[in-house]
């Protein structure tokens, strides 16, 4: 499968170049995880980061949690979407983003950001290195500001002479 998995993700200087020169890459910030661009996906690697984030003690527990397969963490509402901005340009130094939910160990499901690059290794094989971030909290805070919105709303138009229409507030005015 994959030409022999990495039990710890060790990328090159190069591969750190690339990935600091377009992301900013932070290695405490972000998991790292990449595929090999080929039938299937399997994995290449992982870093340490990257198999907390989903719930494993390290790597070699992430990767025998998932039996290489990482199309088998990705939601199944979300695996066509992320076969879609995967396969969109295969060209190495090419540059994804995705948006999508992934499985951690113990079956909860967390919305993650990749952002990725194509790149070319030793082998000569094409490997898709993402930088993954967990959006819990992001996602935590949207749905606290949209209740927040929904609570105002709701006050604003019970208060006398309160009204919201569709394209803004106004506090003295006739509501139909």
């Amino acid at each position: 499968m994959g030409g022999g998995i990495k039990r710890v993700c060790i990328i090159s200087e190069k591969e750190i170049g690339l990935l600091f020169a377009d992301f900013a890459y932070d290695e405490e910030k972000y998991g790292v995880i990449g595929i090999y661009y080929e039938d299937g996906y399997p994995l290449y690697c992982a870093n340490k980061k990257m198999a907390h984030m989903l719930g494993y003690d390290d790597t070699n527990d992430l990767i025998e949690g998932i039996s290489e397969k990482i199309l088998d963490i990705i939601h199944p509402d979300d695996k066509a979407q992320v076969l879609q901005d995967i396969e969109c340009d295969s060209r190495e130094g090419s540059i994804y983003h995705s948006v999508h939910r992934m499985r951690k160990k113990d079956g909860i499901w967390i919305w993650t950001i990749d952002e990725g690059k194509v790149i070319k290794i030793q082998s000569g094989k094409m490997v898709l290195i993402s930088m993954c971030s967990d959006m819990a909290e992001f996602i935590r805070r949207k749905d606290d500001l949209e209740k927040k919105i929904y609570t105002s709303d709701r006050m604003i138009k019970k208060m006398p002479g309160g009204c919201r229409n569709d394209t803004d507030y106004c506090y003295e005015c006739e509501c139909v």
